[in-house]
């Protein structure tokens, strides 16, 4: 494999982009775990939305000149309605991350940018470069090579995945070539036989991008793209073994995300399982400049939980939790990753 090629690999699993310890990961053909038990720990209480959370709170120690100009934290200390538009615009203008949030949540394409490094506005690369921007490549990362060991451990048992809101399906790329890298003393690749995977997403240039994607890598008999909405009561889709759910839950309340969980049940088949990842409070404590400036400005609908919450929302959806796991080897992370199995 040449170096351009081999660069182009680690962008899109996550791979050597971090300088973080890899986390805990099984021998090639083993069953996906052990998982990482983690506890709640005193971060945020959210007693209310975490947007009005975040505005309570006291942030000047964040507030140097080395990361914004004086303009900008003076207006995110204190954001009065003229002055937050005046700041919506001038970060739009100055940030593709912060225009694509404000003008384009449903689309992927801020992940794209984080994800394979294609930042290049000055606020753009502290945004990306900060921990969150960190996390979200660890995500990618983790769930990549625990997707790509599920494969492996499941040869020769054809398998259906389910995407929801899975943009231009970086998971699915990076789980196929996961499992390839760990089967390569075999030298199995996966096919149509082993791997149907597909992905549902309401962005149409999103799915668009994502066809093209899977064109370019020869992937489309593999990964398989449907412009619709999962939770329409007229969407009908067949029955998985497994569903991936990565951030589509970051931004929902606990009552939304248990009829999310609920309806995405309706598609796994009984047995089978859920790869789900959402942004825990412990996000906003570690990085309040990033998320103050996202959610109280720029408007990003985010809802971080509390460990104790993600359990709650996963078993008043009937789930069974088989394990709570972190985009961090040391467990204490951004995002709950949670795997969790349909009893029903």
């Amino acid at each position: 494999m040449g170096t351009q090629e081999q660069e182009r690999s680690k962008a899109e699993v996550g791979v050597g982009i971090t300088g973080l310890p890899s986390p805990q990961i099984a021998e090639e053909g083993s069953a996906p775990g052990p998982t990482i038990e983690l506890a709640d720990r005193p971060a945020i209480t959210l007693e209310g939305e975490p947007v009005e959370l975040l505005a309570q709170q006291e942030l000047s120690e964040f507030l140097t000149e080395a990361l914004l100009p004086r303009w900008r934290t003076q207006l995110v200390t204190n954001p009065l309605p003229e002055e937050r538009e005046k700041m919506v615009a001038r970060l739009c203008a100055e940030s593709e991350i912060c225009r694509i949030l404000h003008q384009w949540p449903a689309s992927d394409a801020m992940l794209r940018l984080v994800y394979y490094h294609q930042v290049q506005k000055p606020v753009d690369v502290w945004l990306s470069g900060g921990p969150s921007g960190q996390a979200l490549r660890d995500r990618l990362r983790f769930c990549s090579q625990w997707l790509g060991q599920w494969l492996v451990h499941n040869r020769g048992r054809p398998k259906l995945v389910m995407d929801p809101g899975g943009g231009h399906a970086p998971y699915g790329f990076g789980a196929i070539i996961e499992a390839e890298r760990r089967a390569r003393r075999e030298s199995w690749k996966v096919t149509a036989r082993d791997l149907q995977w597909s992905v549902v997403d309401l962005d149409q240039i999103t799915v668009e991008y994502g066809q093209e994607m899977a064109r370019q890598k020869k992937l489309d008999q593999l990964v398989h793209f449907q412009k619709a909405n999962f939770m329409s009561r007229g969407f009908i889709h067949p029955q998985v073994d497994l569903v991936v759910l990565i951030g589509v839950l970051c931004g929902m309340t606990e009552e939304e995300a248990v009829k999310c969980l609920v309806r995405i049940s309706d598609f796994v088949k009984p047995g089978g399982e859920i790869l789900a990842a959402t942004l825990r409070d412990t996000a906003f404590a570690e990085d309040p400049m990033t998320f103050r400036t996202l959610c109280n400005v720029i408007g990003w609908h985010l809802r971080p939980k509390t460990l104790s919450q993600v359990k709650r929302v996963f078993t008043k959806a009937g789930l069974q939790i088989k394990g709570i796991m972190s985009e961090r080897a040391y467990g204490d992370g951004q995002y709950a990753i949670v795997h969790a199995i349909n009893p029903a």
